[in-house]
């Protein structure tokens, strides 16, 4: 009887030793199987904002245990970004200035447009006067997000251009309002023009002509109508 437990405890010891030396079972320190490999992914990892303007998600694995994670708007201003650290998913809170919205934050923007653009009336200095006064108004918008701060370098110009009967141009540039978030606010001036038989001209107004303003969009701040030195709104 004692023979064959002693026959049983050493073939059991056997077959340990053999499935230690041919990797068909891994005993770490502990005294428990090693864990499988984990792993940790971000989609939206590397950005240079941190990833907050940008829906992302995290998948990975743990113990053998698949997991995924989204970002998420925890209300309308909170955006809840996941991201790996040390192969490990992590959550960190993310104030946003201008809002949450579909698992980002909103990304606060600049865009300043001439939404108008109108030739008032022309009037004739007198009947042995060459010239007119062409009074205008002209309306700029923010269509951004977040207001313009930089009131120093915001400026709005318009620009009469007038090729017959001569070549004629009068520009009149002024410092703008700050503008808030949607927000739009009109100005008023006046050029000269010359008269004659065919007398037309062009207006054209530009809002941040200096480029004082980084904007979203560059290249849609300029707004042109054309008119006659000829007519006179006020008769």
């Amino acid at each position: 009887m004692k023979v064959e437990i002693i026959s049983s405890v050493l073939i059991l010891l056997i077959a340990v030793v053999a499935f230690s030396s041919f990797g068909l079972y891994d005993v770490n320190y502990s005294g428990r199987a090693t864990d499988p490999i984990t792993s940790c992914s971000d989609s939206d990892a590397g950005s240079s904002d941190g990833g907050i303007f940008k829906f992302g998600k995290l998948i990975g694995s743990k113990n053998g245990v698949s997991f995924t994670y989204y970002d998420s708007c925890v209300d309308g201003s909170t955006l809840k970004e996941y991201s790996c650290s040390d192969l490990q998913p992590i959550s960190t809170n993310h104030p946003c200035a201008v809002g949450c919205s579909t698992g980002a934050c909103v990304k606060p923007f600049v865009d300043l447009v001439v939404s108008n653009l109108v030739i008032d009336r022309v009037e004739h200095n007198s009947p042995a006067n060459a010239s007119a006064k062409v009074f205008f108004t002209y309306t700029a918008k923010n269509r951004g997000n977040v207001p313009i701060t930089s009131i120093a370098t915001f400026f709005g110009n318009v620009q009469l251009k007038q090729i017959v009967p001569f070549t004629n141009e009068a520009s009149i540039t002024n410092l703008l309002s700050v503008l808030g978030a949607d927000q739009e606010k009109s100005y008023s001036g006046v050029a000269s023009c010359r008269i004659g038989e065919d007398s037309p001209f062009s207006l054209t107004a530009t809002v941040d002509s200096y480029g004082g303003v980084a904007e979203s969009i560059e290249t849609n701040n300029q707004k042109v109508v054309e008119g006659s030195c000829n007519l006179s709104l006020t008769s």
